[in-house]
């Protein structure tokens, strides 16, 4: 904006006063997931962008009255989720991170930034850009603090979108070594199978049919579900869960 130099390069953090000025009279203000992501909104979290710099900064509010917390965060952009070296060293600095340590909040603003929520969110507006990125994560397939429930959003938002047959193929073989790895938590679990069941073909059910010859007992059940997946009507699943209810 004009007339208020830009310090964003050395700026670190402002409280008070001094953070909501700077935020309101130099930064633009960012739609977090496109404005969707009303836990942010509630908590009064904000997220901001210098367009000078492209330096982005998160704001808290204060307990006294409408001041702010500014804080600067590190320096990203939404090509660095299409890159799947980017993508796995930031997973794997947060997960040898300390959880309470300067590293540890480094870390997790680094991968989790504004530009990977925006990201993720654009996919249900079948953003080829959106799509990538949701797909470059499930094949980086980070294990790290808070990482299933991105991977969870990544994999629902997938399965609603129109996907190309070469996003089709990758998702398929990221299904597949996700499978192999090990268990996930609930939520994953099914985030999975619906993504399966939304990318099925006679291809990928002929290439699980070979896996599950081919895998140890162990990892057989497992292969047998995203197999199940495939040709699972709605009406099954929901006949299934009300079984189990």
């Amino acid at each position: 904006m004009d007339g208020v130099p830009c310090r964003c390069a050395e700026l670190e953090e402002l409280d008070g006063p001094a953070g909501r000025t700077y935020a309101e009279t130099h930064l633009f203000e960012r739609a977090v997931g496109n404005g969707t992501d009303q836990q942010l909104v509630a908590s009064g979290i904000r997220y901001w962008r210098c367009e000078a710099t492209g330096w982005q900064f998160v704001s808290h509010p204060l307990a006294e009255g409408p001041l702010l917390r500014l804080r600067r965060l590190p320096f990203t952009t939404t090509d660095d989720y299409l890159d799947h070296d980017v993508v796995a060293r930031r997973a794997a600095a947060l997960a040898r991170s300390t959880i309470g340590t300067d590293e540890h909040q480094e870390a997790l603003d680094a991968l989790y930034s504004p530009d990977l929520r925006t990201l993720i969110q654009s996919v249900n507006r079948n953003d080829p850009m959106g799509i990538e990125a949701a797909i470059v994560l499930l094949e980086v397939d980070p294990w790290c603090f808070r990482s299933g429930y991105l991977k969870v959003s990544a994999m629902d938002h997938l399965a609603r979108a129109r996907l190309q047959p070469s996003d089709r193929d990758r998702i398929q073989t990221a299904l597949v070594a996700a499978t192999l790895k090990g268990p996930r938590r609930a939520d994953e679990h099914r985030s999975a199978l619906r993504l399966a069941r939304h990318v099925r073909s006679p291809a990928f059910a002929a290439r699980l049919e070979a896996l599950r010859a081919e895998v140890p007992a162990a990892k057989r059940p497992a292969v047998q579900r995203l197999l199940d997946a495939l040709g699972e009507s709605r009406r099954a699943r929901t006949s299934r869960r009300r079984r189990r209810g």
